[in-house]
């Protein structure tokens, strides 16, 4: 079945409904385990980032800590 888009009519949604779509489209990826391009720049980044980790393991914070800081800020 083919299903065509109107961006114009994307243009037109609300900012929570484009999201929504986002995330529809992103686990419609996992769920196919699409093979998603990376930008060589942002996997870069993201090893750089994770050695950081590694190396900095006292400068780490929980999931529930970072959750918490974020709604302080709110």
């Amino acid at each position: 079945m083919s299903k065509t888009i109107d961006i114009e009519r994307i243009h037109e949604l609300p900012v929570a409904e484009r999201l929504r779509l986002l995330d529809l489209i992103w686990d419609s990826l996992a769920e196919e385990d699409a093979d998603v391009p990376v930008d060589p720049a942002v996997l870069a980044e993201m090893r750089r980032r994770s050695q950081w980790a590694r190396d900095n393991p006292d400068q780490l914070i929980s999931h529930d800590e970072m959750k918490a800081r974020l709604r302080s800020l709110m």
